[in-house]
């Protein structure tokens, strides 16, 4: 009986070293650079997919940025929740109604929005972005697909990849460019807001 113990005490040391071997591997595939942009492109295309399908003109409301909120950071939350504000007490404040100051989609170039996304491209360095190919497709008669690319950032937050803001690089007429965290903070303080919200 003793001999039997004995003799399978190597296998067991070797059976150990097999399944540390796999587990460090697994934790790799996830953690290494081909993982990490796997998170990374994971967390956009999630985001790309509710935007895609289901794009808020102007400033979401809030079953909209709670949709959006796993895939979003909590200073780009904070000043979207500071945003609607904004647009609430400026609604507020004139004697007649007006247009939001915030029109069309804010997260894509394109007024229009976007009803497809294709390739993430990480672009290296830092911070870290990706660019993202969108599309619109016009279905009125004569009309023209649009087709362009917009720049995500992101950062690391609470052990996960969020996207912090989005640079729209549109470059036809009437485009909407520039970063959606400084279009947010313009329309807070185009309201006369005074608070400071966290993120800014």
């Amino acid at each position: 009986m003793m001999n039997c113990i004995m003799s399978m005490a190597p296998f067991n040391n070797k059976l150990l070293h097999f399944i540390f071997g796999i587990g460090f591997l697994a934790a790799c595939s996830c953690t290494g650079p081909d993982g990490d942009i796997k998170l990374k492109t994971k967390t956009i295309s999630s985001f790309y997919s509710i935007i895609t399908s289901r794009d808020p003109m102007g400033i979401p409301d809030t079953g909209d940025r709670n949709r959006l909120a796993p895939y979003i950071s909590a200073g780009l939350r904070s000043l979207l929740a500071g945003g609607m504000e904004a647009e609430k007490k400026y609604a507020a404040a004139s004697r007649e109604p007006v247009p939001p100051m915030i029109e069309g989609s804010l997260f894509v170039s394109l007024f229009e929005g976007a009803d497809s996304f294709g390739a993430i491209t990480p672009e290296g360095g830092s911070p870290v972005t990706f660019l993202v190919e969108l599309a619109y497709r016009d279905r009125l008669p004569g009309g023209h697909d649009v087709r362009w690319k917009d720049r995500v950032f992101l950062i690391r937050e609470n052990g996960r990849w969020v996207i912090d803001d989005i640079e729209l690089l549109g470059t036809w007429d009437f485009a909407r460019k520039g970063r959606i965290k400084h279009i947010l903070h313009e329309a807070i303080n185009t309201a006369g807001s005074q608070q400071q919200y966290p993120g800014q």
